[in-house]
């Protein structure tokens, strides 16, 4: 067959289908007794005014049917009389609501952009419904089953989701983009849900993308997602949405991960939002010299050196600036006492100057001497290193403490 006149953005999933492709008008599959897959009509089109649905099928046990429903029209209903039955894939474009009774392997959603705004379709998935695999745009109408994303690539945006009409406790979303529900209520739907576990990838790079070193980084790493165009708004706005987001979160069973990159990211917008900003329209030099010396300035300053340590919250930065700062501290003991034994001495130098918060270990020729050569220029060494070492320790206990733990 031909794939492309099946519109799929998933060619793979049309292997194996027979060459005809079923199209019925909505209006003639709801007067009918619904339609279910045969050897010769393995893929059905549903036409409706203002959206479409594409739905391909292999085991006969599968029925689409067609019943009234206020909004947004006529509701397409995939169900199956078998419990074990999958359904290969269901694309759908437009206004269209689409109720979910069995187990979908790739579902695939996109927006109607003729009209302005452009149509979402409507997903509803019921408890005996399961989405394994959200491609593209959706709303969901209710989901009581489960809905999951999974990324293909390390540049393609997994299924987003941007609203959200009714929720369940029994709904379960895990892997999904949720960075364009923008609304308040919302975020509070997500709260209940039994299982809510979001995209870290997208939740990050909308944190980043008003922080350019981070993000020139992660361009250079080849690991940042295609651009949305609706992602715009203040670092502050973005800020309050993810602290938002974590209050949602904060009964939710989650990886650690998941839950310090929320956090993180809250911290790092609210850093953005204070950096003195220069505009050579409106203010001379001198003026900006005497802004860098506000308040904010140094409080900036100050956030500079707590993000070198994650910003309490990733103990890999924390752990990374551990180590660089023994480096420097051995290459300044290294100006200071010679270093002996070829390499095996600046492997116990660096040792003695990383362990050298935890006190454990003094790996040196000369008990008499000091890590720099002068007992006064001792505890600067100790805290340029310790520093690094004791955000690692907090970092990591933030990052393993479990949200029903009360804080000491």
């Amino acid at each position: 067959m031909d794939r492309s006149s099946a519109e799929f953005g998933f060619a793979s999933c049309l292997e194996g289908y027979a060459e005809a492709i079923r199209q019925l008008d909505v209006e003639e599959l709801g007067g009918s007794q619904g339609w279910s897959p045969t050897d010769d009509e393995q893929i059905l089109r549903v036409v409706g005014e203002q959206g479409t649905v594409l739905i391909a099928a292999k085991r006969p046990s599968v029925r689409v049917t067609v019943v009234n429903y206020s909004t947004p029209g006529r509701t397409v209903v995939v169900s199956s009389s078998d419990d074990a039955c999958e359904l290969d894939a269901v694309r759908v474009e437009g206004k269209v609501l689409v109720q979910i009774d069995t187990t979908v392997n790739v579902l695939e959603g996109m927006q109607l952009a003729t009209q302005q705004p452009p149509f979402t379709p409507l997903i509803w998935i019921t408890h005996r419904g399961a989405v394994r695999d959200l491609v593209g745009v959706v709303g969901l109408h209710q989901i009581s089953g489960q809905l999951t994303s999974k990324g293909r690539s390390r540049r393609e945006r997994p299924g987003q989701i941007l609203e959200i009409a009714e929720s369940s406790s029994d709904g379960k979303l895990v892997g999904v983009d949720v960075t364009r529900l923008r609304q308040a209520p919302h975020l509070q739907m997500l709260s209940e849900l039994s299982v809510f576990s979001p995209d870290v990838t997208s939740l990050h790079e909308l944190a980043v993308r008003f922080d350019r070193l981070t993000r020139s980084s992660r361009t250079l790493r080849g690991r940042t997602l295609d651009p949305i165009d609706s992602a715009v708004g203040t670092p502050q706005e973005h800020a309050h949405w993810f602290r938002d987001l974590h209050n949602a979160m904060q009964s939710m069973a989650v990886p650690a991960s998941t839950r310090a990159v929320v956090r993180w990211c809250y911290t790092l917008l609210e850093h953005e939002s204070i950096k003195p900003r220069w505009s050579p329209q409106r203010e001379t030099r001198a003026a900006w010299a005497r802004c860098r010396m506000r308040r904010e300035t140094l409080e900036s300053l100050g956030r500079w050196l707590y993000r070198s340590v994650g910003y309490g919250q990733r103990p890999s930065r924390a752990f990374l600036s551990w180590l660089a700062a023994a480096v420097g501290v051995t290459l300044w003991s290294a100006q200071c006492r010679v270093v002996e034994d070829g390499t095996i001495g600046w492997a116990k130098r660096y040792l003695e100057a990383l362990l050298s918060p935890l006190g454990v270990l003094r790996l040196r020729s000369n008990e008499a001497t000091t890590l720099l050569g002068e007992v006064v220029l001792e505890p600067v060494a100790y805290l340029l290193v310790g520093l690094p070492f004791i955000f690692f320790v907090i970092a990591l206990r933030e990052f393993f403490r479990s949200p029903l733990s009360q804080r000491s």
